[in-house]
């Protein structure tokens, strides 16, 4: 069995994952960051890097079982590599015009992947990848993507109140 602890800050942005758990020794613990695998490690402890303002869910797990759920904040783009480019450039829509997000140089791998920054909930976002060859063309149909965020709802507040004489249990959820 597994059980989390509280992660412990290392500096401003670094915390530690630390669990418990009774597998037996040289068992290859997995985490997960929003469902997307970060790596696998022996210890009982793994170091994780967390951007200021983003919102994340730790999983780790002791088995080959995918992670319970994925809810992210920030969105994967991932892409095939092209032969004919020298470099990518990733934009996102930012009414009234496309603003570059990143440019990626073109090395020889099969696919890309960027992350986005945090996502605002309930909101459509869109993304595109222009590829550009080694003389500077920008390709005419870029890939265009549409991205619409809803986070999981933050868990309800509660208060609650007995009045003895009454009888009366009061619950109140906000």
């Amino acid at each position: 069995m597994l059980t989390e602890l509280p992660p412990i800050p290392i500096s401003t942005r670094d915390f530690r994952l630390n669990w418990e758990s009774d597998a037996p020794s040289g068992t290859i613990f997995k985490v997960y960051r929003d469902g997307d695998f970060l790596g696998s490690t022996e210890n009982k402890f793994f170091d994780v890097f967390v951007d200021a303002g983003d919102r994340f869910v730790f999983e780790i797990r002791e088995d080959d079982d995918p992670p319970a759920y994925n809810i992210p904040t920030r969105a994967s783009l991932w892409w095939q590599g092209s032969p004919l480019a020298s470099t990518y450039i990733v934009e996102r829509w930012v009414d009234p015009s496309w603003v570059e997000f990143a440019k990626v140089v073109e090395d020889g791998s099969p696919t890309y992947k960027i992350r986005t920054e945090p996502l605002a909930n309930l909101t459509e976002h869109r993304f595109r990848i222009t590829i550009v060859d080694v003389y500077g063309n920008e390709s005419p149909n870029p890939f265009e993507l549409k991205i619409i965020t809803v986070y999981r709802p933050d868990s309800p507040s509660w208060e609650g109140s007995y009045d003895s004489g009454t009888g009366n249990l009061t619950i109140t959820i906000t």
